[in-house]
């Protein structure tokens, strides 16, 4: 049996917040996207774990390590300290395909 590669395994506490983001990053207040404070709230944790894990899912995790690409952080535009997320592409791309598995309607797996 073939050895499965862990480089991209995640635990599931990033996953929801991936998920999170892709079915959030849409709302707005006004013109403003959503905080990464009120994802944290939404999600259920906190905003440092947020933070980290958006960091993660995002371009570049930390001390030269990359990401994974999937989300945008933008600072807040009212409020320097705050941050705000977009999906980039890659994560449009993965919510998409995600949508597409959860509507199947056919029952065919």
């Amino acid at each position: 049996m073939m050895a499965m590669s862990t480089e991209f395994e995640l635990p599931i506490s990033i996953w929801v917040t991936y998920l999170g983001a892709a079915i959030w990053s849409e709302r707005r207040v006004g013109e403003i996207p959503m905080s990464l404070e009120e994802l944290a709230a939404r999600t259920g944790k906190t905003p440092q774990a947020t933070s980290a894990h958006l960091r993660y899912l995002g371009e570049r995790y930390r001390l030269g390590k990359n990401g994974m690409g999937l989300v945008h952080l933008h600072e807040h535009p009212l409020n320097g300290r705050m941050k705000t997320f977009t999906l980039t592409t890659k994560g449009q791309a993965v919510a998409e395909h995600l949508r597409f598995i959860y509507n199947r309607q056919d029952g065919n797996f």
